[in-house]
């Protein structure tokens, strides 16, 4: 008669030689793809919140170089005696953009829609930049996943500020 082949320990071992390396790829691949995850969201948070400080500050450059600054367009961002415009806000906030910024995407609108804070009418004899009037500042600037697959797609972050011209 013949003898039954029972599995024993060691032929079992002998059978699952390998799948220890295969579970740890499984799931260093999982793992990996998470913390990839984690960073790509840590950059979208990073980014929201320089177009939100971005048009804070375009807003602050544009309330203190109103009309009666000095009347003269800005020849550049570092130019103190002269009035803003939609120009010169844009250029001091893509030289003061931060690390990861790609300056030349962002996208700023300025506009004077001649009220004041309270919402009525302001003197606008010297202009909308006049002192009293407000001015606001929209900052956008698209952020575009670096995962494949479903994420794969550009977000655009978009922020205003508006604050009443104190020169």
């Amino acid at each position: 008669m013949r003898r039954a082949k029972f599995f024993s320990a060691q032929r079992l071992a002998r059978h699952e030689s390998g799948s220890t390396l295969l579970e740890m790829a499984l799931c260093l691949s999982l793992v990996s793809l998470v913390m990839l995850g984690i960073v790509e969201c840590s950059l979208a948070v990073y980014t929201e919140h320089y177009v939100e400080s971005a048009a804070l500050s375009g807003a602050r450059y544009a309330t203190v170089r109103g009309s009666t600054y000095s009347g003269t367009a800005c020849a550049s961002a570092s130019s103190y005696q002269c009035m803003a415009d939609t120009k010169s806000i844009l250029t001091y906030i893509q030289s003061n953009s931060a690390p990861g910024i790609v300056a030349s995407q962002l996208s700023v609108t300025a506009s004077w829609p001649g009220t004041t804070g309270g919402g009525g009418v302001c003197d606008v004899t010297q202009g909308n930049g006049s002192p009293g009037c407000v001015v606001t500042v929209t900052v956008s600037y698209p952020f575009t996943f670096m995962l494949p697959a479903p994420l794969h797609k550009s977000i655009t972050f978009r922020s205003s500020r508006s604050s009443v011209i104190s020169q």
